[in-house]
């Protein structure tokens, strides 16, 4: 197994640290699996290539300073070194972030975090605003559990671009979106090919459908975070 380990120290109590670890985890594209006052462990819903998701253990340590961290990725692809380094100063960087009270929208975090991962989805280089706004009006458990949530619902560029390329005369990108009315009356033509070539065309534009379906999952999330219309 190959690893990237880095150690910090914060000037803050180590429950907030923990909190804002929580949270730096879910802003680079990585589940929750396991958390306690000293451990948090993470692993990366899906990676770049596809294989071999990479893993973040946190140990926590608390300090007569504050709050000492120790930050270890691992995976078993020995290629995945770049990856881990970028992802470890990602995860520092979204925990300082947060710490310190620096909105979501500012253009230092838009840099640092991927809140909606770049290596899954290529054409979302930034995050998409109106997902932001959207985590302005939470407080810090509840934008914890929208990131949680949102990182197992949103769809990923990628893959949509795939499954339109492979299986769109079938619909399978639109099954994919949940999409099953209209993913059933392509596989009913598929035979004539204009699905395929309507399918091709989707993929060029996959980028903008996507980041709309994301919207609409966050938008969704977030009302049921709130129990109000936003």
């Amino acid at each position: 197994m190959y690893s990237y380990q880095e150690n910090l120290i914060v000037s803050y109590g180590k429950a907030k640290v923990i909190r804002a670890a929580e949270f730096a985890c879910l802003s680079v594209g990585c589940q929750i699996k396991s958390i306690d006052e000293k451990t948090l462990i993470a692993r990366e819903r899906i990676n770049w290539l596809w294989v071999d998701p990479l893993k973040l253990v946190i140990n926590f340590r608390e300090t007569d300073d504050g709050c000492e961290l120790s930050v270890f990725a691992s995976s078993w692809w020995w290629g995945s070194k770049y990856h881990k380094i970028n992802t470890v100063k990602e995860f520092t960087n979204a925990l300082e972030l947060k710490l310190s009270g620096v909105t979501d929208n500012s253009a230092k975090e838009q840099r640092s975090v991927r809140t909606i991962s770049k290596f899954q989805d290529p054409s979302l280089l930034k995050s998409d605003q109106r997902i932001l706004d959207l985590q302005n009006n939470f407080s810090d458990q509840e934008a914890i559990n929208f990131q949680s949530q949102f990182q197992k619902k949103k769809k990923s560029v990628l893959g949509g671009v795939l499954i339109a390329i492979l299986l769109g005369g079938y619909g399978g990108h639109k099954f994919y979106l949940g999409q099953i009315k209209i993913g059933l009356l392509y596989l009913a033509f598929f035979w004539t090919l204009i699905p395929l070539l309507i399918a091709l065309y989707e993929a060029i534009n996959m980028g903008k459908i996507i980041r709309n379906h994301n919207y609409k999952i966050a938008l969704d999330i977030s009302k049921k975070i709130k129990g109000t219309s936003i």
